[in-house]
């Protein structure tokens, strides 16, 4: 499976005089990832992703604190996302999640997901293990000044809501979410430069 990421990473078709860069560098008060604080103080985050025709690969790191050897966390994704219509798209893929000094707690994971209006829903798998896996379902509010979402993600039972503003090449952005059935709860605030 390790070979399918690589060869699909590879083969993902970039032709430099058409090709979509962007990226973006982000400092947040922490990293949340599924319901769950992965650095517990002030994190550094950059990414930068390669699109063409629907086509797309990407690499994105930020720190982390486990409390082990691992200082950051970078992660490589590839993938293909298709416009039906102006409202509906889909998107699949292939992600793998990597730790330094801790080549053992490497992940990799399929993708699939979708959009319709202002829903979208996603659900990724192990490709290892299929009883590890993971759904996030959101919906963007209707409103005009500020970026508005709900989300809902299974099976960590965990929910919350994001607001962001662009403002020029910048976006500040606020996420709280908690757990319905424990006292977990986190809220996050970031900004990023978009290039």
């Amino acid at each position: 499976m390790k070979k399918l990421l690589i060869v699909l990473l590879a083969l993902t078709p970039i032709y430099v005089s058409a090709l979509d860069i962007s990226g973006s560098l982000t400092l947040g008060s922490d990293y949340l990832w599924r319901g769950v604080s992965q650095k517990g103080s002030t994190a550094i985050s950059a990414g930068v992703d390669v699109e063409h025709n629907g086509f797309y690969a990407g690499a994105w790191a930020s720190e982390v604190d486990y409390g082990d050897k691992s200082e950051y966390e970078y992660d490589f994704y590839s993938g293909y996302t298709y416009n039906i219509n102006e409202e509906l798209a889909f998107d699949l893929g292939l992600i793998q999640y990597n730790f330094n000094d801790e080549p053992d707690n490497q992940l990799e994971e399929w993708y699939v997901g979708g959009s319709f209006k202002n829903f979208s829903a996603y659900y990724w798998r192990d490709l290892d293990d299929k009883a590890n896996h993971f759904a996030e379902y959101s919906y963007t509010l209707p409103v005009d000044v500020v970026n508005v979402s709900m989300f809902y993600q299974d099976p960590v039972d965990f929910y919350g809501i994001t607001t962001s503003k662009d403002i020029e090449n910048y976006t500040v952005s606020a996420t709280y979410g908690q757990g319905r059935d424990n006292d977990n709860h986190e809220f996050v605030v970031g900004i990023s430069y978009n290039y």
